[in-house]
């Protein structure tokens, strides 16, 4: 189906609505990943002198999510966990004498110039005007500190795009909790099992989202396939899906008396 014939997002009985859908933010609305990249090698780059960009993102793989987890779960502050981070990273990279100067510099200098290489994905726009013209609410849930993140969707121009957000670092709980998915529904005023919940991780957003009673939609935008069969999770490879799959949900949901 080509964009220009994708179907209406109206539902196919009244009864069944879908009433909003809550958004992922990193890498399934803003490219993330290919923006921390990025900044991280022009960071190492002036820091460290020159690197194989191979070996900077074989490194920060290797410490990204355990240090992020570190924050999440609570352990860590935001920007103690940014700076305990990238020291990991800095000895990754085979420079475990890199003075706590050095690991702070690399930081700063990667936090603040990331921002300018964030980017929406294309299909992004045009979809978030679609569900608001057919009437729905729209917001986000993330795993981030609240204040970052807001920046972050000012700089992408999504400031305003939405009716709710709510951030693990605010909430003080992390995605796949189902309170912070409650959380956002609560904010974006509509019912979990009439709220879509769209997001790139299978564990974190899919598994998370069904298990707080939402209905979930994978954003598999690398194409890699599910990890398990769960029929109730519905798969996408791209934004411009979404209204196919939000049809077939609000099909099968069952009427209201």
């Amino acid at each position: 189906m080509t964009a220009g014939h994708r179907p209406a997002l109206a539902p196919a009985r009244a009864s069944a609505r879908i009433e909003g859908v809550l958004f992922d933010i990193d890498d399934t609305l803003v490219d993330f990943t290919g923006a921390a990249h990025r900044a991280l090698s022009d960071a190492v780059r002036r820091h460290l002198g020159e690197v194989p960009e191979t070996d900077v993102i074989a490194a920060w793989t290797q410490v990204a999510e355990p240090g992020y987890a570190r924050f999440t779960s609570g352990e860590l502050g935001f920007a103690e966990m940014l700076t305990e981070r990238t020291k990991a990273f800095v000895v990754a990279l085979a420079h475990p004498d890199a003075t706590t100067d050095i690991h702070v510099a690399i930081e700063n200098d990667r936090t603040g110039r990331i921002f300018d290489h964030y980017r929406l994905f294309d299909d992004v726009r045009p979809e978030l005007r679609r569900l608001r013209a057919a009437g729905l609410r729209v917001g986000a849930v993330s795993n981030s500190d609240g204040a970052y993140q807001r920046r972050k969707l000012a700089t992408v121009g999504l400031a305003d795009e939405f009716d709710a957000a709510v951030f693990s670092g605010d909430l003080g709980v992390a995605k796949p909790d189902p309170a912070i998915f409650l959380a956002g529904t609560a904010a974006l005023g509509t019912e979990p099992d009439r709220t879509v919940y769209v997001g790139d991780r299978w564990d974190l957003d899919a598994q998370g989202a069904l298990a707080a009673g939402l209905l979930p939609v994978w954003l598999d935008r690398r194409s890699v396939g599910a990890p398990a069969a769960e029929p109730r999770i519905a798969r996408i490879v791209g934004l411009t899906e979404l209204a196919d799959a939000l049809l077939q949900l609000s099909a099968a949901l069952p009427g209201r008396p």
